[in-house]
């Protein structure tokens, strides 16, 4: 799910279970519940309630699995019933790690591409950027072990939200637009289309293999060789990382964002809807709902659990197939 009040942002190994980290009605790290990821066993409670896990959260779980065992090869989960069992009943599936997987695979598939295609390799890039989710959220130790940062980087320097530092500068007069034109116009830089590249071809497929087909990771650099590619290298281990920002919005420390709600839906009317709400069923975040009215049948999406552009699990589940999300009207 969307970062939201109640979503798992983060799972660490402790002595006794897997911790979870839950975000709470301010967007802070909370305390979740410690749980035997065998069974869902609480082990100890903690502080918040959980109703779903975000990208960072998934990131998380999948490292811890991948280094206690659990996931011996992706994407086959080592569990009595084949799921990784977080808080408050929240799993991870084999399906889950399938695409996570994919989703992991092609962003170190593009980068060890771009490399390439510059003439480096892995071992020559010392210092890591990250922004966004992977530059605020994520654990960035965890993400340099599944493969989402250049193995050889010492230093990884997560800037925060960048597009909302960025936007704040513009609105404040700090940087004018104008000279960011002038800026963009400088740049030069070689365009490399990962759809036609032959290198993003080869090193994806062998991605596909690690994180799809249960190819254990010790074969990638066997591989790597068959297309004349240089070994990956291993992760670093000693490795400095540095936080610019702990927030989305760091001016707001004095006063904390609170979330409302009944925030945004969105909502539109389905022709042809017979009510069996299988696409409800299918939801994995709980965000939508089937309104039946005197003159057919709506749709209303909860926007911070589901922006209506991702999963489309609810389209593909409708028997009559017509739900269709992007005819979505926003509505408070």
């Amino acid at each position: 799910m969307l970062a939201a009040p109640g979503a798992i942002s983060d799972v660490d190994i402790v002595e006794d279970g897997w911790k979870c980290t839950v975000l709470d009605k301010s967007m802070i790290d909370t305390e979740g519940d410690t749980v035997d990821p065998m069974d869902g066993r609480t082990v100890r409670k903690g502080k918040a309630e959980a109703i779903g896990i975000t990208g960072t959260g998934t990131v998380a779980a999948l490292y811890d699995g991948i280094k206690s065992g659990i996931i011996p090869t992706c994407p086959n989960i080592n569990t009595p019933d084949g799921k990784l069992h977080l808080m408050n009943g929240i799993n991870i599936t084999s399906h889950d790690v399938d695409e996570a997987g994919k989703a992991i695979g092609a962003m170190r598939a593009g980068f060890l591409t771009l490399l390439h295609e510059a003439g480096m390799w892995t071992g020559d890039v010392k210092t890591a950027y990250m922004s966004g989710a992977s530059g605020l959220y994520v654990d960035a130790v965890k993400a340099l072990g599944l493969g989402m940062v250049v193995p050889g980087a010492t230093h990884l320097i997560q800037f925060g939200n960048t597009s909302i530092e960025m936007a704040r500068r513009i609105a404040m007069g700090t940087i004018d637009m104008e000279f960011l034109k002038q800026f963009a116009q400088k740049l030069k830089a070689t365009h490399c289309m990962f759809a036609t590249s032959e290198t993003f071809k080869q090193i994806y497929s062998i991605e596909y293999s690690v994180w799809c087909t249960g190819m254990p990771m010790s074969m990638y650099d066997e591989m790597l060789g068959i297309y004349n590619l240089p070994p990956l290298g291993k992760p670093s281990e000693d490795v400095s990382v540095e936080r610019k920002s702990m927030t989305d919005l760091p001016d707001t420390d004095k006063c904390p964002v609170k979330v409302i709600e009944s925030g945004t839906f969105l909502t539109a009317r389905i022709d042809g809807c017979i009510y069996c709400r299988k696409c409800m069923k299918e939801c994995p975040e709980k965000a939508l709902t089937i309104v039946k009215g005197p003159s057919g049948c709506s749709f209303r999406v909860d926007s911070a659990r589901c922006g209506g552009t991702a999963c489309r699990r609810c389209e593909r589940v409708c028997p009559q197939k017509v739900l269709h999300l992007d005819g979505g009207k926003p509505t408070a």
